[in-house]
C-alpha cells in the first residue's frame, strides 16, 4: 500500500484522533501523584497542546505537511526530529498498552501474563493500521458515539457519591506542582500532530485545523470531566494510587435490578477505544518512519513498528532501565516533541519576513 492514500472526511478524522487521545488520557493513570488536582493539570496540558498545534499549522503553508515543514526549515535536523517524534509516539503506544495491562490485571484477569493481554491488543490494533488510514478512521468512527454515550453514563450515574469537599485544597501539592504536571503531561497529546503530519490525506489546511481543534476539545473535555468526577468521588490518597479511576467509578455503579453492573460493558468499550487509539498511533509512527527514509510502501513497516511498541510495553514491566527512560521522557518529553516544532515555525516566520522585506525593497 502506497503512502498516497484516499482522503478521509472531517467526522472520520475527529473520531480517530479523539479516540487516540482519549485512549491515552482517559483510561490509564494520567500521571502518578496528581491526585485530585489532575483535572487542573489536564487544563494546562490541553492549553499547551493547543498552542503548539496552532504553531504547527504555520508549517503547513505552501502545501507542506508537518514533516515537509520541518525538513524545509531545519534541513538534516528535520529528519532526526521526525525520528524522535516517531520514538515518542511508540513510547506513548507502549504506555497505553502497559496502562491497559495494569488496569485489566488489577480488576479482571489477575493471573494472565502481560504478553497475552498486551499482545492481543497490539495485534488487534495492528490490523487496521496495516490496512491503512481509511480503515483506521472508519473503525474508530464505528463506535466513537457509543464510547461517548458510555462516558456520559459513567459520569452521571454515580452523581450521588460526589462530594465537593474532596476538591480542596484545590491545587493539591501546590500550584507549581500542578503546572509542572500539566507541562510534562502535555506530551500525551502528541497524537494531535497526526492531523498535521497526515495533511495530504485531508482536504487542505482548513480541515486540518478543524479536525485538530475539535479532537483536542473533545478529548481534553473528556479527560478534565473524568478526573474532576474522580476527584469528587475518591479521596486524594486513594485516587493517587489508582491505575484506572474511570473503571473504578464504573465498577461502583449499581442501578435498579436489570442494570446492576456496567463495568463489563465499560471494559468492552474501553478495549475498542484502546484498539482504535493504538492503531492510529502505530499508523502515524509508521507513516513518519516511511516519509523520513523515503519508503513508499507502509505495510511492511507496520508489523515492525507494532513489534517495537509491544517490546517497549513488555520492558516497562521488567526493565528498570526502560522504566527510567520512560520516566525521564514523560517529564521532559514535551521539550523533545514540541521544541523543534516551535523552532522550525520561528525559522519559517523569519524567512518569510526576510522574503517580504526583499519584495518591498525591489518595488522601491
Amino acid at each position: 500500500m502506497s503512502l498516497r492514500e484516499g482522503k478521509i472526511g472531517t467526522s472520520e478524522g475527529v473520531a480517530v484522533l479523539s479516540s487516540a487521545l482519549i485512549g491515552k488520557l482517559l483510561f490509564p493513570l494520567f500521571s502518578p501523584g496528581f491526585s485530585h488536582s489532575a483535572w487542573l493539570a489536564n487544563i494546562v496540558a490541553a492549553a499547551i497542546a493547543a498552542i503548539v498545534f496552532f504553531i504547527a499549522l504555520f508549517l503547513l503553508r505552501g502545501g507542506n505537511n508537518l514533516l515537509g515543514g520541518l525538513n524545509q526549515n531545519l534541513s538534516v535536523a528535520g529528519r532526526i526530529i521526525a525520528l524522535m517524534l516517531c520514538a515518542l509516539l511508540l513510547l506513548n503506544a507502549a504506555r497505553t498498552l502497559s496502562g491497559f495491562y495494569l488496569a485489566v490485571k488489577t480488576f479482571v484477569y489477575t493471573d494472565t501474563e502481560p504478553i497475552i493481554l498486551m499482545g492481543l491488543l497490539a495485534f488487534a490494533a495492528a490490523i487496521p493500521a496495516y490496512m491503512g488510514l481509511e480503515c483506521v478512521s472508519r473503525t474508530a468512527k464505528a463506535f466513537f458515539i457509543i464510547m461517548l454515550i458510555v462516558f456520559v453514563c459513567v459520569l452521571t450515574l454515580p452523581w450521588r457519591r460526589y462530594d465537593s469537599s474532596r476538591l480542596f485544597p484545590l491545587f493539591g501539592e501546590g500550584i507549581a506542582f500542578t503546572l509542572k504536571g500539566g507541562l510534562s503531561g502535555s506530551v500525551l497529546y502528541l497524537d494531535l500532530i497526526g492531523a498535521a503530519v497526515l495533511a495530504s490525506a485531508l482536504h487542505g489546511g482548513k480541515q486540518v485545523r478543524h479536525i485538530g481543534f475539535a479532537s483536542l476539545g473533545i478529548s481534553a473535555s473528556a479527560a478534565i470531566l473524568m478526573f474532576l468526577a474522580a476527584a469528587l468521588t475518591f479521596s486524594s490518597g486513594l485516587l493517587r494510587e489508582m491505575n484506572a479511576p474511570f473503571y473504578s467509578m464504573a465498577s461502583g455503579i449499581t442501578s435498579g435490578v436489570s442494570l446492576t453492573r456496567v463495568d463489563d460493558f465499560v471494559l468492552f468499550i474501553w478495549m475498542l477505544c484502546m484498539t482504535a487509539g493504538v492503531s492510529f498511533t502505530l499508523y502515524l509512527a509508521s507513516n513518519i518512519f516511511c516519509r523520513t527514509f523515503s519508503v513508499t510502501e507502509i505495510r511492511p513497516v507496520v508489523p515492525l513498528v507494532s513489534f517495537v511498541a509491544l517490546s517497549f510495553a513488555l520492558l516497562l514491566q521488567t526493565s528498570a532501565v526502560i522504566q527510567g527512560v520512560e520516566t525521564f521522557l514523560m517529564q521532559f518529553g514535551f521539550l523533545f516533541a514540541y521544541g523543534p516544532i516551535i523552532m522550525a515555525a520561528l525559522i519559517a516566520f523569519i524567512k518569510r519576513l526576510k522574503a517580504s522585506a526583499k519584495i518591498k525593497g525591489a518595488r522601491l
